[in-house]
């Protein structure tokens, strides 16, 4: 691991919080340069700037690459309000519907475990309802503007939530009836009992539930391990980090084991763990790794992860990344295959006959379906078009954009 990855390290581990000025190694004007660069792909940007603005000027930390930390971190906290704002309106008409929600992942980490909403960026909002509420749910959010990215009654049959694109700025809301794919093979995992386990709380303001601590460490685990292809990337390390810190002694380490054994994932867990612990320093009880180390664990494995921990994984690049990608500078090959593998996605999830009739209002048995073809590519060329007309005018947020994605995908093209 270079000097760049292990000051990174040095900032986001359970030491970081109580940095010394002599633990940061010395990096030089590049080095300063691509921790900025390392910082900003893997989403972890404010909690660097939190490790290294307390730090005395003997560190040696560039003033410059300071005050770029402290813009991002700003960056971060406004753009989490605005998200806070759209999930406030979301809970507040599930909860006069008298639907229940759990709120998940980052919404729920922000403000419950990291207790700063700037320290822990977003690029969704995924909230929980029960099967019998999912008809009602969906209804309701549509009411407020929101358009499925697919037709939902298909999407059910494959998935394990809807997908909804915001009326205008905003992000995404996945809208889930369960926490893994039956692919993923969490054996014996019951929703209901889930359900039973959460408490209440109160996030963005408004009455809502979230998982026990044991069920948030053990879903953070697993989402990452499996939904990130295993090569996580470190912020799923320090989700895992905080949420340890935030529940401490609270943590019921003997239950946690035995679910952990019910549900079929002693491999993924000791896997996520064990890199929590050895890469950030995360306080899991001293015994609990040995007791569930599977008999037939590849150390390798462990090995060849830690080497690429600051990747960036091919699921978390949404496609705007990768269409901005190609935008950039870069080999006419690496074009070529981000295109590809756009179109596949295109042609995948929005040229059905269904989804056409669904966004046009047109019957999907008539033939005029095949008239809103040639409108449909019209319209995201439109789209297409305004955002690199703006890229090229020089927009700076669209600059900026086009720069992060193109970041994200040399790690992954």
């Amino acid at each position: 691991m270079d000097p760049v990855e292990k000051a990174v390290l040095c900032c986001l581990s359970e030491k970081g919080h109580h940095t010394d000025d002599d633990q940061l190694p010395q990096l030089s004007t590049s080095d300063w340069d691509r921790l900025l660069e390392l910082a900003a792909c893997n989403g972890i940007t404010p909690l660097v700037y939190k490790a290294l603005k307390d730090l005395s000027p003997a560190t040696g930390v560039p003033s410059d690459v300071l005050l770029k930390l402290r813009e991002i971190y700003y960056e971060s906290a406004g753009l989490n309000v605005l998200l806070y704002r759209q999930l406030t309106e979301i809970l507040v008409t599930l909860l006069e519907a008298g639907i229940p929600v759990i709120v998940l992942k980052g919404a729920c980490l922000a403000e419950m475990v990291y207790r700063n909403i700037a320290l822990r960026p977003m690029m969704d909002i995924d909230l929980l309802v029960r099967r019998k509420d999912l008809i009602i749910a969906n209804e309701k959010i549509m009411g407020l503007g929101y358009t499925p990215s697919v037709i939902n009654t298909l999407w059910e049959k494959q998935h394990f939530h809807f997908v909804f694109w915001p009326p205008n700025s905003g992000v995404t809301v996945e809208l889930h009836w369960d926490i893994f794919r039956q692919k993923h093979s969490v054996k014996n995992m019951d929703i209901g009992e889930i359900w039973e386990r959460s408490r209440q709380a109160v996030i963005g303001g408004v009455p809502a539930s979230v998982l026990s601590p044991e069920d948030l460490l053990l879903y953070v685990c697993l989402h990452n391990y499996y939904h990130y292809r295993v090569s996580t990337g470190i912020k799923g390390l320090c989700d895992i980090l905080e949420i340890i810190r935030f529940y401490g002694n609270e943590l019921d380490w003997e239950e946690l084991q035995r679910r952990i054994r019910r549900w079929g994932v002693t491999g993924p867990v000791y896997f996520m763990l064990y890199l929590a612990v050895d890469l950030l320093g995360a306080a899991v009880r001293d015994d609990f790794l040995d007791t569930l180390r599977p008999h037939d664990f590849d150390p390798q494995m462990l090995l060849s992860t830690k080497e690429k921990v600051f990747s960036y994984p091919d699921d978390l690049i949404p496609e705007h990344f990768k269409l901005l990608y190609l935008l950039g500078p870069n080999p006419f090959r690496e074009k070529a295959h981000v295109l590809l593998e756009a179109f596949i996605n295109l042609k995948d999830c929005y040229l059905s006959k269904e989804y056409l009739a669904y966004i046009y209002s047109v019957p999907k048995e008539s033939s005029r379906i095949y008239m809103y073809y040639p409108v449909f590519l019209k319209d995201l060329l439109f789209q297409c078009g305004s955002l690199t007309w703006k890229y090229l005018c020089g927009d700076k947020q669209m600059t900026d954009l086009v720069k992060r994605g193109n970041a994200i995908c040399k790690r992954t093209v």
